[in-house]
């Protein structure tokens, strides 16, 4: 890679870090292989990554000739970079790597000229095509397993030989693609005169039984073994007809631009093994979903596996030649990535490739999974074969004999796990493994099918580790949340793993925050050294993890316990991309984490999710909240004593209550009443005179009668996005009538409270103000996570003002509001009435009242929010903004009797940062003319950390603060954060 072809990329916006020399084998190349393997004039020069993951190929055409069309396919087959770039004598054009129609995609227009190009391409959204190929290589692969059961359906063929044939096909059109048969004749090693290209050695079943025994031969012949010896030349000949060589024909390098529709489409040089391995996980969630959901199958994409790899061995400096074990191996994506890391450390430490013997020896030495899944460990075993095969130093050896695997990695590198999902590597450790481990990493099951037997079993087998951990007292009284066994997993990998040694696993996201999982969540942190926490809750629903809803975590540690005043990073990535769902990349924020101490994340159950949801000032503005007034549910039960409860459910007939099924009902199960009347919608006072009965519903009378006895505080589970909508309501002014109300309310009656209406409608004001709202989205464990509801325990704990607090002109004003609410409805002049009454009643100044407008516009979960946060600020929002951080710095140097000056730099009018200027002065001093922009420094920081700002200081007077172009980062709120950081010189 010359001197000058890179002067040229970084003229485009590129650094040099992210820039990977395709031109030569070294460490950071082994990912590439297909690639620098290439002809010289047949390959990209430069692969461009952003947080170690490509992004896009460059390819230098301005001296010869370039084949886009064969390019954005062979590209595509990689699934990994979303662009292709393409240097030309004075410019740079950049195609997206997108397959479809049959002529090559057009060059991308929207991007800036200069050092913001590359820039701008990294920030949008990605082409979405990788998804594309996972998906047409998932249907191949299962269209061919089920065809082999099929057409052998007469001779028994099951899952067990239709992978074997599959698989033996697939490693065959691997060798073929990746020209490594070169020199050898196809009918020599088929046995048929007739073969004359290797494609042909499959076409039929005494080709395809004679190019097996070669396999074996030439390689090893434990691996896709046959239910039998003899099993292979039982199986039907039309299997092999219209199976195994529809596999062998391979393509050519060319080939079509559409999707695959068939394997002959298909061109192995450049798909990766690691990719192979997440299709084949994802076939087995895909052919029997049942089975994957109770095994608790979730396949994991291979960029998720690769940044966990590549943050663990961060950590694995001083040891010489670590031991890694993967506890639920899967198809063994977690170990191709691991394999693959543990080679370019070595040739990094070394200083020399490895050699043969050497990637052989850390296969065998260092390499461990377990799996109870006995087809997953064949796969998992073939995927180790092909990577051992690609990461050989000879290319092309000869013969092919010297790749010969000497012995099985069943029984050494793989262990099959008995027991089922209960059991299997969750029962108890055997001493060969207990402590033998550097570093336990994989994606162990969330949510298998377990049951409160299980749970019991995990917990006494743990029990010894957390006596060890907890003392006697605690290991007692030991015990997980729930019968899922992503948690078990976590204390059994600190008996497999080393003292000391590194811990990464993904877990489900429930036990981060508030609910079931507090004493679950204190008991690991207090077990187990966390070294850092990522939150990847707000990315469940796009696709960073494919055919995934549920919310995950990734937990890194060291296998100790924590020693007093520990701490550990938390960081919730973002969506980033406008179409939530087509987002697939993991972009990660690094100066947004946040240093958590585990005695602050022990006593405040909530503290997680406010970091997650909020900011450092929401932080305070909750405790200060809680802190200072009464939490709701002692309110209304100590004070006022009445009671919150849950309404009534639905049960059988048999248990079903007249009374109540008579009752006027808020949430009838009838649509229509007897005289063919719609419910009337339920207003923010409801007159029980207007309801349906309950009717016909089979309901349970769960509640004490006076629980619904009027007059009524109900509050919904779900809050609607729409303020306009109730949240609260009232039910009845008078102790005489009732309303009955179904458990998607909670609800309290104040019958025999004093002023009991008043009271009433005082807190459903504070309970449709915003200030409830922030209240339950920053502490709430499932509004926000994976539920658009609260529970009733943050309804309870809301902090509330009581109503004889307020001064005599205040209480009348919110009983003025009330009757406005309920006489008129809501409008946004008497919205912003209540919140400013609520505001002022506690104490809220003006920095925190624009800090919870912030929070709530930019971080509910709701679709318009979620689009509000993501759009570009207005000409008028950064003005506001660059007014506050003026106003706030200059607030704080006036006492050194100085000011400053922030201005937008208008020429930065491209690109996905706005840059402005922050110049700290006297008032004497002139303000400074336009710094010139460092953008090698910014973009470099930029890419290093993830920054979505940036902050470079230029001398004691100029900070530069380039900023992203999402509004979440151009609140009033955001300024004072800036301002603070640049104060306190936390700048580049």
């Amino acid at each position: 890679m010359s001197d000058e072809l890179v002067q040229q990329i970084e003229s485009y916006g590129a650094t040099r870090d992210q820039l990977v020399d395709l031109t030569q084998e070294e460490p950071r190349t082994l990912r590439y292989l297909d690639l620098v393997r290439a002809r010289d004039e047949d390959r990209p020069v430069l692969a461009l990554e952003s947080q170690r993951q490509p992004r896009a190929y460059v390819f230098d055409a301005r001296q010869s000739a370039f084949n886009l069309g064969a390019w954005v396919r062979r590209i595509a087959f990689r699934g990994d970079a979303d662009y292709i770039a393409v240097l030309r004598p004075g410019r740079l054009d950049v195609y997206p790597v997108v397959l479809g129609g049959n002529s090559p995609p057009a060059s991308l227009k929207d991007l800036p000229e200069g050092p913001l190009r590359f820039p701008t391409l990294l920030q949008k959204p990605q082409a979405g095509e990788a998804i594309g190929i996972r998906t047409q290589l998932r249907n191949l692969l299962r269209q061919s397993i089920e065809n082999a059961r099929r057409l052998g359906h007469a001779a028994s063929v099951n899952a067990h030989d239709a992978i074997s044939l599959v698989g033996r096909a697939l490693f065959w059109r691997f060798l073929i693609d990746r020209q490594l048969l070169q020199g050898l004749n196809p009918s020599e090693i088929c046995g048929d005169s007739k073969a004359q290209a290797f494609a042909d050695c499959l076409v039929t079943r005494a080709r395809s039984l004679k190019t097996f025994d070669w396999l074996d031969q030439t390689f090893n012949g434990s691996f896709l073994q046959f239910r039998t010896k003899e099993r292979a030349s039982e199986l039907p000949e039309i299997i092999y007809n219209q199976v195994v060589g529809n596999i062998s024909h391979a393509a050519t390098a060319e080939g079509q631009l559409e999707l695959p529709s068939e394997w002959r489409h298909v061109n192995f040089a450049h798909v990766p093994v690691g990719l192979l391995s997440e299709v084949y996980e994802a076939y087995a969630h895909q052919e029997d979903t049942d089975a994957a959901e109770g095994e608790s199958i979730f396949y994991t994409p291979r960029h998720i596996a690769e940044f966990m790899v590549e943050e663990s061995f961060a950590s694995l400096d001083h040891v010489e030649a670590p031991r890694v074990l993967d506890p639920a191996a899967g198809a063994g994506v977690f170990l191709v990535a691991v394999f693959r890391a543990l080679v370019a450390r070595e040739w990094a430490r070394t200083k020399r490739q490895p050699s043969r013997r050497v990637i052989r020896r850390i296969l065998y030495n260092q390499l461990a999974g377990f799996d109870i899944n006995d087809e997953a460990l064949r796969l998992a075993e073939l995927a180790l074969y092909l990577t051992a095969i690609e990461l050989d130093p000879q290319p092309n050896p000869q013969p092919l004999s010297l790749l010969k695997f000497e012995k099985p990695l069943r029984g050494m590198a793989l262990h099959l796990r008995g027991g089922g999902h209960s059991r299997g590597s969750l029962g108890p450790v055997d001493p060969e493994h207990k402590e033998q481990f550097d570093l336990v990493i994989g994606n162990p099951p969330w949510t298998a099918d377990a049951s409160i037997e299980d749970k019991q079993r995990w917990a006494n087998d743990s029990r010894e580790l957390v006596k060890s951990r907890l003392g006697d007292a605690r290991s007692k009284t030991f015990t997980f949340p729930d019968a899922f066994p992503d948690i078990p997993f976590v204390y059994r990998a600190m008996e497999w793993a080393r003292p000391r040694a590194q811990i990464a696993l993904v877990t489900h996201a429930r036990w981060l925050f508030p609910g079931k999982a507090d004493e679950a969540r204190r008991d690991l942190l207090q077990s187990v050294q966390v070294t850092g926490l990522l939150n990847g809750t707000a990315l469940r629903e796009t696709s960073v993890w494919p055919n995934s809803r549920a919310p995950f975590a990734i937990l890194f540690a060291c296998n100790a316990r924590p020693e007093h005043g520990s701490a550990f990073q938390f960081v919730s990535p973002l969506v980033s991309d406008k179409d939530q769902k087509a987002q697939r990349l993991l972009r990660i924020d690094w100066n947004d984490a946040k240093v958590v101490s585990v005695d602050n994340a022990v006593t405040k159950p909530w503290l997680l999710k406010t970091r997650f949801r909020g900011t450092g000032f929401d932080e305070q503005i909750v405790n200060r909240l809680m802190a200072a007034h009464p939490s709701l549910v002692d309110y209304v039960e100590k004070t006022l004593g009445t009671t919150i409860r849950n309404g009534y459910r639905v049960g059988n007939r048999k248990n079903s209550t007249k009374w109540l099924r008579d009752m006027p009902c808020i949430t009838p199960r009838l649509k229509k009443s007897p005289e063919n009347q719609l419910e009337p919608p339920i207003g923010f006072w409801v007159d029980p005179s207007s309801l349906l009965p309950c009717g016909e519903a089979q309901v349970e009378a769960s509640r004490p009668r006076n629980a619904y006895t009027a007059p009524l505080l109900l509050v919904r589970q779900s809050p609607p996005a729409n303020p306009s909508e109730p949240r609260a309501v009232v039910a009845g002014a008078e102790s005489k009538s009732e309303v009955a109300f179904s458990q998607s309310w909670h609800g309290a009656s104040f019958a025999q409270v004093d002023d009991g209406l008043d009271e009433a409608r005082w807190l459903q004001l504070l309970l449709q103000s915003k200030v409830f709202l922030y209240f339950a989205l920053l502490t709430d464990g499932a509004f926000g996570v994976e539920r658009d509801r609260y529970v009733l325990e943050t309804l309870k704990a809301f902090p509330v003002i009581p109503l004889k607090r307020l001064a005599k002109p205040q209480r009348r004003v919110a009983l003025e509001l009330s009757k406005t609410l309920w006489t008129s409805g809501w409008s946004e002049a008497l919205e912003k009435r209540i919140d400013k009454l609520v505001f002022d009643t506690y104490d809220l100044d003006d920095i925190d009242r624009d800090n919870v407008c912030d929070t709530l516009d930019t971080a509910l979960p709701y679709a318009k929010n979620r689009r509000r946060a993501l759009t570009p600020p207005k000409p008028h929002e950064i003005k506001r903004f660059t007014e506050v951080l003026q106003e706030e710095l200059s607030h704080v140097l006036a006492t050194s009797n100085e000011r400053a000056c922030v201005r937008l730099r208008t020429e930065v009018n491209t690109g996905p940062w706005s840059v402005l200027q922050v110049d700290r002065l006297t008032h004497k001093t002139r303000t400074p003319g336009d710094i010139a922009i460092p953008w090698a420094k910014v973009l470099q920081e930029a890419d290093a950390s993830g920054a979505t700002l940036v902050t470079v200081s230029i001398d004691a007077v100029t900070t530069l603060a380039a900023i992203l172009h999402h509004y979440r980062y151009w609140t009033p709120t955001r300024a004072r954060m800036l301002a603070l950081s640049i104060l306190e010189g936390k700048s580049s």
